[in-house]
């Protein structure tokens, strides 16, 4: 069984020691004593399998075995949020016109390849490659102090997920995902004095 302890991480406890430890808190009518399960007080038992792999690194105080959980072997798995390469390209070009005034456009492109949000590299744990495209477009006199402006953000619309993490299970293992934003526009006037 996979406990939550006292200091805020979680345990493996075999089934009996899990029911030992519920029925000492209802006989003591005091919860806070199954914080205690996850605590080893003794190295007695330790390197005992537990099951599922969970090896015990020893006894807590109702005489349970205790695990820290499973090993894992990280060998030959990729970083994650590391994709194997990334692409920033801009583009700009200015037109010059009379009077001192210029028209500017300039666009940035991103692109990510397909990467994973952790360490395990399992296929939940995969993101899938994104891109991003951002216009921009600035008509400027700098010797009258005028520019007018327009953009787009996210030009494609594409709605991508650039990350997440996944939530312990005292929290019920929920994934919280972070997105690219909208596609977003819009225009600016500036005058300078």
């Amino acid at each position: 069984m996979l406990v939550k302890s006292s200091a805020a991480s979680n345990c493996v406890v075999n089934m009996a020691a899990a029911q030992t430890a519920l029925a000492v808190s209802n006989a003591t009518n005091n919860p806070f004593a199954l914080l205690g399960v996850c605590t080893p007080v003794s190295t007695a038992g330790a390197g005992t399998n537990i099951g599922s792999g969970a090896l015990a690194v020893g006894t807590n105080a109702f005489g349970g075995l205790v695990s820290d959980g499973v090993p894992m072997s990280l060998e030959g798995k990729e970083l994650p949020n590391a994709p194997h390469w990334t692409v920033s390209l801009g583009a700009q070009y200015t037109w010059e016109f009379g009077n001192g005034w210029s028209l500017t456009a300039r666009g940035d492109y991103y692109k990510q390849t397909e990467t994973f949000a952790r360490i395990y590299n399992t296929e939940p744990d995969r993101i899938d490659d994104w891109q991003n495209v951002n216009l921009t477009l600035t008509l400027s006199n700098p010797v009258n102090g005028w520019e007018v402006g327009a953009y787009v953000k996210n030009a494609t619309d594409e709605e991508a997920i650039t990350d997440f993490y996944l939530t312990d299970d005292s929290s019920g293992l929920f994934r919280n995902a972070f997105y690219t934003e909208p596609r977003t526009y819009g225009v600016s006037l500036q005058k300078r004095f």
